[in-house]
């Protein structure tokens, strides 16, 4: 009987020529197809997540601009824009050594639960004086303790879900946020007396308390140590700081515009600002899902030259799809109106948002190789630079008296994003690829 050789693996069934070698290659291309498969369907997932959200509030902009009045849409607008933004820095705090340290660490959940209740508490105090000194009244000011304390909660206790690609749990948290919001400014339209934008703003975060309830369910919170929690907060801090930076051009652009227009005016111009920036931003993470992980691959194995093309490609169908929609925005606006609200001027204050929207979406897809490079000290001196610009040009053209206000606030946020644009594109991956910030606590 012929000797086996060393390169055939041995099988107790008596069915199987213990001689025949198993051929590797089309086991690992097998294996390969069914990991790809895997993750496009992981990211299809991840990506209805993300874009269930998006097209809802799309949807809610409208809606909520025709129930509660110009007037009243503007306050919400602008009192939303900051709380907001509240959420997303200190959510981003807690979230960012999450995403990095829970796969490997899923014993630190409970830690990281521990920090979550902090960071949502000190948030909301923010949230609370906001609603008072800005808006006035101990309702307004409870109005934004509870959305960012909620907000905060929510966002950063399902990060754990995420990690841990519990897809189903998430829908399901998504749904019955978005659900519960919905019906509840549903009742509150019927059954109090003039919605008011203070009801909104309760309307969400008893979505965000719902769901956070439902989260509740299995998680424990325990209190970190200090050395621990000043760790994790330094490395969350400069995500944190740039997502401020990135948010302030926004938020301070209402808060000038509200003192230049009329507060009817201001609503409408609101409507049109966040309805349009929430429509390129969906189509920014449409392309993100897809570009963000095959760059990411290409640039981790070395491959630069790989990282760069689909990089350049998810910006090339980025632009391309993007115009064509704000092309057929302005048509559509010249033919009809522009919708969601009519803004005095004519089209070009219209056209000129959507730009501006368009810009600020592409700002936030072009600094990805910065993001694989993990560069995030240049990445904040970028978008320093970008809001002094913005400041610049809003001083200088708001105190022109033939240029429209809402032009002048377009002009200064469009004039931002080119600046962070050229910046971040001119230096791109980097000369080595070298990281400013350690990726291990």
């Amino acid at each position: 009987m012929p000797s086996c050789r060393s390169s055939c693996v041995p099988s107790t069934s008596d069915n199987l020529n213990f001689c025949q070698p198993i051929k590797a290659p089309l086991v690992e291309e097998s294996l390969s197809k069914m990991l790809f498969t895997r993750s496009l369907l992981r990211i299809a997932q991840f990506g209805f997540i993300k874009a269930f959200p998006g097209l809802v509030n799309i949807a809610l902009i409208p809606a909520l601009y025709q129930l509660l009045g110009s007037e009243e849409f503007g306050h919400f607008s602008l009192f939303f824009s900051y709380v907001l933004l509240a959420v997303t820095v200190f959510g981003a705090t807690i979230a960012q050594p999450m995403y990095r340290f829970l796969s490997s660490k899923m014993n630190a959940g409970d830690l990281f639960n521990g920090l979550t209740v902090f960071a949502a508490s000190f948030g909301a105090l923010i949230g609370g004086l906001v609603g008072y000194a800005f808006f006035g009244g101990w309702n307004n000011s409870a109005a934004g303790f509870s959305f960012v304390m909620f907000g905060v909660l929510y966002s950063a206790l399902t990060v754990n879900l995420q990690v841990s690609e519990k897809v189903r749990s998430l829908i399901f948290l998504e749904v019955l946020r978005i659900s519960s919001l919905g019906l509840t400014i549903f009742l509150l339209h019927y059954l109090v007396d003039g919605l008011s934008y203070t009801n909104v703003m309760y309307a969400f975060s008893f979505s965000f308390f719902l769901a956070f309830c439902f989260l509740l369910r299995g998680t424990k919170f325990t209190l970190p140590t200090w050395g621990w929690a000043s760790d994790m907060i330094k490395f969350g801090s400069l995500s944190a700081a740039w997502l401020l930076l990135a948010g302030l051009p926004l938020v301070l652009g209402k808060s000038v515009l509200v003192g230049e227009v009329s507060k009817t005016e201001f609503g409408a111009i609101s409507a049109n600002l966040d309805m349009y920036y929430r429509m390129f931003s969906i189509l920014n993470a449409a392309i993100a899902i897809w570009a963000y992980p095959t760059m990411s691959a290409a640039f981790d194995s070395g491959d630069r030259v790989g990282a760069k093309k689909t990089h350049f490609f998810a910006l090339t169908v980025y632009i391309a799809a993007g115009a064509t929609a704000l092309a057929l925005l302005v048509v559509g606006a010249a033919w009809y109106q522009p919708f969601p609200a009519r803004i005095s001027g004519g089209l070009l204050p219209f056209a000129m948002i959507l730009v501006a929207c368009f810009l600020l979406q592409v700002m936030s897809l072009a600094h990805k190789p910065l993001e694989m490079s993990r560069s995030m000290i240049t990445m904040i001196a970028l978008m320093a630079c970008a809001l002094v610009v913005f400041g610049a040009c809003a001083l200088i053209l708001l105190n022109v008296e033939t240029v429209n206000p809402a032009v002048a606030i377009a002009v200064a946020l469009g004039s931002a994003a080119i600046v962070y644009l050229i910046g971040s594109s001119a230096i791109g991956f980097g000369k080595n690829g070298s990281a400013e910030v350690d990726d291990v606590s």
